[in-house]
């Protein structure tokens, strides 16, 4: 049958030639075998190529959807009781998390003797706002394993020359003469590959005005001005569960590119912790060390407290009295209230931290 239909679509060599069609002819069962193999692969391949875009497609179409439903309903259950016929979309799963989160405070609250409930109110934003963050991390983890099967298939497919150099060139080691460039603070010469040809992106996992925005727009001006690298760097952000998210952004849609790396600090073992993160920093790579800082504890400048006696005074005659700011909860500036209340003899749970999630907002509050 492979013979009979090969003709139609192949045209046979000059007479002086053997033909394709003779060549599989006079191959036997193994070339057929194997080319029809390959046929049922490629039909495959398609078929679930095809049935990942119709499924994206969906999804795009619902998160629509939801977001007109989400904005037309004035109560969370109106919009939840329309979540079913949704569920395509990932808006879907981040909605119910933290819609869930919120009944259960709610419901916290109700009268121990089986009464209705009388105080409707949140306990703890802080509580909403991780496991928000948690089921954005789940949501885009799930996007990645679903795009993989389109990531390897794309990678398969021939790509555009300057595109295939750049990334063969990333991942060969850098020349003697690159190493000594960027020492020198010269110019960084272009591979072979011809890596850099467009801008570098450097990503900060918080809000602008914190330690790794600012160091971030360091690291890239120090880059464009001092003409280290000859193409432009920007910075933007990726707030959120102290950098978790911006960290599962980089391993899943930033995964192999060699054009973004991500400025990152202890902030974030603790948070992957204790937000619980789909993703660790076993799946990204260190490239280097760049500051080392100190934990410092400053007040505003009209504050009652003038010295650290003063407050830690304060901190142990009415613990919940004094409200320290810093970064996101598990982070350094988190583990530092701890050790100061276990120093002094305050119970962990008399602490009242409000984590934010940028060294700016801390500040200005």
């Amino acid at each position: 049958m492979i013979q009979a239909l090969l003709p139609i679509a192949l045209v046979q060599q000059d007479t002086g030639g053997l033909g394709l069609t003779d060549a599989f002819a006079r191959s036997g069962p193994m070339a057929s075998f194997i080319l029809g193999l390959l046929a049922f692969f490629s039909i495959v391949s398609w078929a679930i190529f095809i049935w990942k875009v119709l499924t994206y497609r969906r999804a795009r179409a619902q998160s629509r959807k939801f977001l007109e439903v989400f904005r037309a309903s004035k109560r969370f259950s109106e919009v939840s009781a329309s979540t079913a016929r949704l569920s395509a979309s990932p808006l879907v799963g981040v909605f119910q998390a933290g819609y869930a989160e919120i009944d259960g405070q709610i419901r916290s609250n109700a009268d121990p003797s089986g009464g209705l409930t009388t105080r409707y109110e949140i306990r703890s934003l802080a509580g909403v706002e991780r496991t928000l963050h948690r089921a954005v991390a789940a949501e885009l983890q799930l996007l990645a394993r679903g795009s993989s099967f389109l990531a390897t298939t794309a990678a398969a497919a021939p790509a555009p020359a300057e595109e295939a150099a750049a990334t063969e060139a990333a991942a060969e080691a850098p020349t003697e003469g690159g190493e000594a460039a960027a020492a020198e603070g010269m110019p960084m010469a272009a591979t072979a590959g011809g890596f850099p040809n467009k801008a570098l992106q450097i990503m900060a996992p918080a809000n602008p005005g914190g330690g790794w925005d600012t160091t971030a727009r360091l690291l890239a001006q120090t880059l464009s001005e001092a003409g280290i690298s000859p193409v432009p760097v920007e910075v933007f952000n990726v707030p959120g569960a102290g950098g978790t998210i911006g960290l599962a952004q980089l391993v899943s849609q930033n995964a192999g590119d060699p054009y973004t790396i991500m400025m990152m600090g202890r902030v974030m073992v603790g948070s992957i912790l204790t937000n619980q993160a789909p993703v660790t920093l076993a799946e990204s790579t260190p490239l280097a060390r760049l500051t080392a800082e100190y934990e410092t504890v400053v007040v505003p400048k009209d504050s009652p407290y003038q010295t650290m006696g003063d407050l830690i005074a304060a901190f142990q005659a009415d613990p919940k009295s004094i409200a320290w700011a810093g970064g996101s909860a598990g982070g350094t500036d988190h583990i530092l209230v701890g050790q100061i209340a276990k120093a002094v003899g305050v119970a962990p749970d008399g602490i009242n931290y409000v984590a934010y999630s940028g060294g700016g907002e801390a500040a200005a509050a």
